[in-house]
């Protein structure tokens, strides 16, 4: 008996004193792994994530961690806007982060959010804006999160119910420039904000919001869900409301970088009364969807629903949208959305055309599918039910042509509309009888009704064949 509470007591003391160190260097090394997922992911977006530094113990370890800006074009208006000289001016995101490592953690029980619960370990992170000339803000909320025995990063987010006013935020705001050192051209557009804002005070205030976001460093696999209880902003001639609000992610890159999973973000109520202008109310509003990765093709789904009890002009309405998108091919689609997120402001169409276009050939070029299955409007006078799909088969890319791509797709849509609503629009507009009389709408019982297929160059409309221009080769 006593052997065994000797031998008991010999691996408890093995856990609690030596494992720490030897899983502190597994930790570290998911830690690792876990910046350079997060610096390759942010870099498209024009920000910079690399690791300060990292103070490895036996019990407990510190990273610091730094965000600043990377891209030419933002740093050159932040210098402008913020009269500097250089970008080096500009200020940047330090983040601070402990962690306690050991199967059973036993150093975490001496902070906040501490917990034995087995981990590679616990962590707590605190986030500080710091200045070029040393300045410092401390953001006065503390993140925490644990390392989970197979490798996963998780960490909790939250910010707690308060409030503040239009005065008390930008009087923080110039107290915050001038620690940063930023207190020139900024000091001065507060003033103006704030002498704008007359004697009128405005109230914001919100309630808790919280976020648990998880990554898998081996996989890439992420996942983010959290939400709200609402948030408000007051003033004494109007307001805007929104209410309670939940939102879901989980993906996973594909070998093309693609990120495919599921997603869903909802809105339970969405208020807006201004003077002068009708009041609106929306609510609920819901989008989700979900995609996944077939060899080196993509396939999407995605449903949206927005209703509104107040809409100016309207009345009640509401929008059911069902659309899905299948066979793209990833690599172009990747290249597609990295030029995109990296785009610089001001681009013109054209500029934007040109850059985009040889990837967007390789993706219609290798074919695709878009299909809303599902668009529907519903109006006090009745609903207008829609569908419509469109494919494009797969064609060589050498010889791609604008012409080409209309001579190769086929499609079709459907589409009934109210018969009230288009004797109202008749009514309101003779000319639209024309649509009616070409042809276009025909009328079925109570609604009016609208079949169009289209094949390889081909268009008839409720059986009807209809001239289709082509455009230059």
């Amino acid at each position: 008996m006593k052997k065994g509470i000797v031998f008991g007591l010999l691996i408890l003391a093995v856990i609690v004193l030596v494992s720490p160190g030897v899983v502190g260097k597994m930790a570290e090394g998911y830690v690792e792994q876990g910046n350079e997922w997060t610096s390759q992911s942010v870099d498209s977006s024009g920000v910079r994530f690399t690791q300060e530094s990292y103070e490895s113990g036996w019990f407990t370890s510190q990273s610091v961690d730094r965000l600043s800006i990377s891209d030419a074009t933002i740093q050159a208006e932040l210098v402008e806007a913020l009269e500097l000289t250089s970008a080096d001016q500009l200020p940047e995101l330090l983040i601070y982060t402990r962690l306690d490592h050991g199967l059973i953690p036993v150093s975490s029980l001496s902070r906040d959010g501490g917990s034995l619960a087995p981990a590679l370990a616990r962590t707590v992170s605190t986030v500080s804006v710091v200045g070029a000339d040393g300045g410092r803000i401390d953001v006065p909320t503390e993140f925490y999160g644990h390392i989970g025995l197979g490798g996963t990063i998780y960490s909790d987010i939250t910010i707690e119910a308060g409030s503040t006013t239009n005065t008390a935020f930008v009087a923080g705001l110039k107290e915050s420039a001038a620690t940063l050192g930023l207190d020139g051209k900024l000091a001065d557009e507060l003033n103006d904000a704030s002498a704008k804002a007359g004697n009128e005070e405005v109230a914001i205030s919100w309630e808790d919001i919280s976020m648990e976001v998880s990554l898998e460093p081996n996989s890439g696999r992420v996942t983010f869900v959290g939400g709200g209880d609402g948030m408000s902003v007051d003033a004494d001639d109007g307001f805007v409301k929104m209410g309670a609000f939940r939102f879901m992610n989980d993906s996973t890159p594909t070998a093309a970088g693609v990120p495919v999973g599921d997603y869903d973000f909802e809105i339970d109520s969405f208020q807006v009364n201004e003077p002068e202008s009708p009041p609106m109310s929306f609510g609920p509003i819901s989008i989700k969807g979900s995609s996944s990765a077939d060899g080196d093709r993509i396939n999407a789904d995605s449903q949206m629903f927005f209703a509104a009890s107040e809409f100016p002009g309207v009345g009640s309405a509401s929008m059911t949208m069902d659309v899905a998108l299948s066979n793209l091919d990833a690599e172009p689609l990747k290249r597609l959305s990295d030029a995109l997120n990296s785009m610089q402001d001001g681009v013109t169409e054209q500029e934007m055309f040109v850059m985009l276009e040889p990837d967007l050939r390789e993706l219609l070029s290798s074919g695709l599918g878009v299909e809303f299955r599902q668009l529907d409007v519903e109006l006090p006078q009745g609903t207008i039910n829609s569908k419509i799909s469109v494919t494009l088969p797969e064609t060589d890319a050498a010889s791609f042509s604008w012409a080409g791509v209309l001579q190769a797709m086929s499609g079709s849509a459907n589409l009934s509309v109210p018969g009230e609503m288009v004797d109202m629009a008749l009514a309101m507009n003779p000319q639209a009888q024309m649509v009616v009389g070409m042809g276009f709408l025909q009328k079925n019982g109570e609604v009016y009704e609208m079949e169009a297929l289209y094949e390889k160059g081909l268009l008839t409309v409720n059986g009807a064949p209809i001239p289709i221009p082509m455009p230059m080769q």
